[in-house]
């Protein structure tokens, strides 16, 4: 696949543990949609790393075509201070990330009421003893299956979603 941007070759990589594709002479990354709310989870990359990424970005003002099925892209405006467009393929559900964007949304994401409980969570965990830590996995373990009550209370989705999520957050 070939850069939106510059037309240069996209490599697989990680960024924040999650595979992406990346441009190595834009510095623009190619995500896919379901992923990328992984990636605004994870704190893999310290506050100082991401602001230098910042620092180095620019946003395009171009029309792009997406590296994946050739189809125009949409921009969606990312309203804030530090306002900038992503460019997302509906057809496709990738999203491209110029230079130091996809940090910025990750600030963004870590400043939110979501994200300011998933870093307190994280902290938590990563202060468990391993007796604290088997027995939370224990527990977790042992969560109602969908025909609970609580999964009918708030649905069976979300009651997976929160499994994985807490599953996630302890294998780091």
């Amino acid at each position: 696949m070939k850069c939106p941007v510059c037309a240069s070759s996209l490599v697989r990589s990680q960024y924040e543990g999650v595979n992406v594709f990346k441009c190595h002479q834009c510095v623009g990354y190619l995500v896919q949609s379901r992923r990328v709310e992984d990636i605004c989870r994870r704190d893999t990359n310290s506050p100082e790393e991401l602001q230098q990424e910042i620092s180095q970005s620019g946003d395009n003002n171009l029309q792009l075509r997406c590296p994946r099925c050739r189809r125009l892209m949409d921009k969606e405006d990312q309203p804030g201070t530090d306002s900038f467009a992503l460019d997302r393929c509906r057809s496709c559900e990738w999203v491209w990330f110029d230079s130091g964007e996809l940090a910025r949304f990750q600030i963004r994401y870590e400043a939110t009421a979501q994200g300011r409980d998933a870093a307190r969570f994280r902290k938590r965990s990563r202060q468990m003893t391993s007796g604290e830590q088997r027995v939370f996995e224990h527990n977790l373990a042992n969560l109602p299956d969908g025909d609970s009550s609580l999964a009918s209370a708030i649905g069976d989705g979300l009651v997976e979603s929160l499994r994985g999520f807490l599953s996630e957050l302890l294998r780091r």
